[in-house]
């Protein structure tokens, strides 16, 4: 059974983008605390500090979840592009094989578009490192765009 491949895509794109979003939003609420921990109060910013706590604390929650749902997106869309180029591989019957190929044929018209868009490949997923240990946050960069690049590979090996 093939996957929506416009959804898959269009998930890995959200997912990407929100997770991004949010790590550069806590860089600059950092980024401030920092600077009014030096200053005390910047002038127009009358955000109260418990708001911003929470406000980071729901953002490093949120964050690295999307990172990893992002991810899990991208090793579903390997996992079933892998499938796929099994059920060609083993395709008996004509009609068979013309339907996995245009399943391939539309995972790859959606996919390709998303990775180029994201660029998981060299900037992998935002937010994901948030929730990693330190000496894990290099796999954990190097595990998405890895997966990113396998699947850019196949799909370009079977399109």
């Amino acid at each position: 059974m093939a996957l929506d491949a416009v959804a898959l895509a269009k998930g890995i794109c959200r997912c990407v983008d929100a997770s991004r979003a949010i790590e550069d939003k806590l860089g600059s609420i950092t980024t401030i605390e920092v600077d009014q921990n030096k200053d005390s109060m910047i002038e127009g910013d009358q955000t109260p500090p418990n708001v911003r706590q929470l406000e980071r604390d729901l953002l490093l929650s949120l964050g690295p979840s999307l990172g990893r749902s992002a991810e899990s997106l991208l090793v579903l869309a390997l996992l079933h592009m892998r499938s796929l180029s099994h059920n060609v591989a083993s395709a008996g019957g004509n009609m068979g094989l013309r339907v996995t190929r245009k399943n391939i044929d539309e995972l790859a018209e959606a996919l390709m578009p998303a990775l180029e868009y994201t660029q998981v490949e060299q900037m992998g997923v935002g937010c994901i490192l948030l929730s990693a240990l330190t000496d894990g946050k290099e796999a954990t960069k190097d595990f998405s765009r890895e997966t990113a690049r396998t699947l850019r590979e196949q799909l370009l090996s079977l399109a």
